[in-house]
């Protein structure tokens, strides 16, 4: 039903924005992608349908996991080795995440800049209902200095749908 009801509203912010965007799930310590629009144009990402990434790495999995508490979170990753990288950035430790997840909150929206790829930025939004530990983010190529108007087409979008699922 989530993926059902979220796949119009992220579809109308892909063709606003022209970036790609996508729907993820939290999975024990990875994200799964429930919906990948691509945009017209851009290059191919690496969040197809069914894709598992994990989600300390993720603007999606960073949106989710800040919603969590600190216990769910540390259970999640107990140790050094629960941090795996892509491409050699991103937390290496719990104080690094949790530092991250605090700014994710404060914000009200998570960010990632070539930690899933190299050269791809993406920006997340958690929904907001309990039933559903999901996030819709966008994702492009490149660094992007002006992030307002993405932010409040994916803001409008997430909100959307969290009134789609009630």
């Amino acid at each position: 039903p989530l993926a059902r009801l979220a796949r119009m509203p992220i579809a109308r912010l892909v063709d606003t924005l022209g970036l790609s965007a996508h729907l993820a799930v939290l999975h024990g310590g990875d994200v799964v992608y429930l919906i990948e629009e691509r945009a017209r144009g851009q290059a191919r990402l690496v969040t197809e349908v069914g894709v598992r990434m994990p989600a300390h790495l993720t603007a999606s999995g960073r949106a989710i996991l800040a919603q969590l508490t600190p216990a769910n979170v540390r259970a999640l990753y107990p140790s050094r080795d629960s941090f795996v990288h892509r491409t050699g950035l991103g937390p290496s430790e719990y104080t690094e995440l949790r530092s991250i997840l605090a700014a994710t909150r404060r914000r009200g929206y998570s960010e990632e800049d070539s930690e899933v790829t190299e050269g791809f930025s993406s920006v997340a939004v958690a929904l907001r209902s309990p039933a559903n530990l999901a996030a819709v983010a966008v994702t492009w190529q490149g660094s992007r200095d002006d992030r307002s108007h993405v932010l409040d087409r994916l803001q409008a979008t997430v909100a959307a749908i969290d009134g789609r699922l009630r």
